[in-house]
């Protein structure tokens, strides 16, 4: 079975004081869209952008799995299997999250991942099944530009 990317909906709790969710809850095995959600998450790391419009792309492994979790500001996340050629207009799913519309979204191994910050200040809480020694022998990096991706917002 090939495993594809995927988002993973959040559900908040609202009342009268605020809010409250739960982004990770790895006890047990939670089955979603009948792929098992990666359960050894070994690295958690934040990325900030300060701007609108910042864009950081291609990333990927062929081993590990990728969470990315949108919890200040908004982002639109994309992704493209890594075996693929250069043709332009390869993104194969494409996601908007936001702190209003949470969500993780999960980036399986042979797979790039890639994001542009919607909103000043956004930032990313990433989650890695590889540890930081583990990564630096399955890190896959392209530019932007070998992608041709056209990260313009279009009007609905």
């Amino acid at each position: 079975m090939v495993v594809k990317p995927y988002l993973e909906p959040l559900s908040i709790h609202v009342d009268d004081r605020g809010s409250v969710y739960c982004a990770l809850d790895n006890i047990g095995s939670k089955k979603i869209i009948n792929v098992h959600r990666p359960n050894n998450i070994k690295r958690t790391y934040i990325v900030q952008n300060w701007k609108a419009g910042t864009i950081r792309a291609w990333h990927g492994h062929m081993k590990g799995w990728t969470g990315l979790h949108v919890f200040k500001g908004a982002a639109k996340i994309v992704s493209r299997d890594i075996t693929e050629s250069t043709l332009p207009g390869l993104i194969k799913h494409e996601f908007i999250l936001s702190d209003r519309n949470l969500g993780i979204v999960w980036v399986p191994p042979g797979w790039y991942n890639g994001s542009m910050s919607l909103e000043d200040d956004t930032r990313i809480l990433v989650y890695s099944t590889l540890s930081f020694a583990e990564v630096k022998n399955d890190d896959i990096r392209a530019t932007a530009y070998e992608q041709h991706v056209d990260w313009q917002i279009k009007n609905r």
